[in-house]
């Protein structure tokens, strides 16, 4: 009721069909017919729900069987189901999705020649125009120093890189 806002009076003559995403629905059902089975506990999974104002929410569902030894053998007794409403992590994901493409399409168009360097000091990105510029690929490059760099250079280039890592600046 909280995460749906739908009471339970809502779902007399209805069905779970009408309250997940059609797109999640066979998920869903087949991890019913695990717990059914009393295949143990699953593994989190992520759907998408309809909540009472027909809006989609973001849900994180955790179930497991609940067994009873009868006659000598385990039988299903329970399902118990764990649901955490994940809309607004869900959100801000795909916030970050999009903002990452963005700055993505600003470094794929920019004509000058650009590095994106991770925490080791080795190159995590390179633009186009860095590969039409000096012919290295990233894959090239992969967990190396940038080789054109001269010997007279390299202890100031590393000092800089390391001034932007710790002040976040040139």
């Amino acid at each position: 009721e909280d995460i749906t806002g739908f009471r339970k009076d809502d779902w007399i003559n209805k069905t779970y069909h009408e309250l997940i995403h059609p797109d999640d629905i066979s998920v869903v059902e087949e991890r019913m017919i695990k717990r059914l089975s009393g295949q143990g506990t699953s593994d989190p999974y992520e759907i998408r729900l309809y909540n009472a104002d027909n809006d989609i929410i973001w849900v994180k569902i955790t179930s497991e069987s609940i067994l009873q030894v009868k006659n000598g053998e385990n039988q299903l007794s329970a399902i118990q189901t764990f649901v955490e409403d994940i809309t607004e992590q869900k959100k801000a994901q795909l916030e970050i999705q999009r903002n990452e493409g963005r700055l993505k399409a600003i470094l794929e168009a920019n004509p000058e020649a650009m590095v994106v360097y991770n925490l080791q000091g080795h190159p995590d990105y390179i633009n186009p125009a860095f590969t039409r510029v000096f012919g290295w690929t990233l894959d090239e490059l992969a967990g190396r120093t940038i080789p054109f760099v001269p010997d007279d250079e390299k202890d100031k280039s590393s000092n800089k890189i390391r001034e932007i890592f710790t002040h976040g600046m040139a």
